[in-house]
C-alpha cells in the first residue's frame, strides 16, 4: 500500500485506536445510545472489569467516546 506520510500516518492511527477486538465491541455496542458501565459489560458478555475499564479509556482518550460523570450520592457514569 503505498500512501503519502501522512495518508500512512493516518491509517495507522486509527487502526491503533479501533483495531482491538474489544474496541469494536465497545464501539459496536454504545452505537447511537448511551449506556452506563454495567449496561455495557453485561451486552459485551465476557470481559472482566479492568479490560473494559482499560478500553474505555482509551478511547475516550482518544475522543472516540464520551464519558458523563453525574455527581450524585452514587456516582454514576455513562459512556
Amino acid at each position: 500500500m503505498n500512501c503519502k506520510i501522512n495518508d500512512k500516518c493516518n491509517t495507522r492511527i486509527v487502526f491503533e485506536i479501533i483495531g482491538s477486538k474489544w474496541n469494536l465491541i465497545i464501539i459496536y455496542n454504545l452505537g447511537d445510545q448511551t449506556l452506563r458501565f454495567t449496561e455495557l459489560q453485561k451486552k459485551m458478555g465476557n470481559i472482566n472489569s479492568k479490560t473494559i475499564t482499560k478500553h474505555l479509556r482509551d478511547l475516550e482518550r482518544n475522543k472516540i467516546i464520551k464519558r458523563d460523570t453525574y455527581p450524585e450520592v452514587l456516582s454514576r457514569v455513562e459512556y
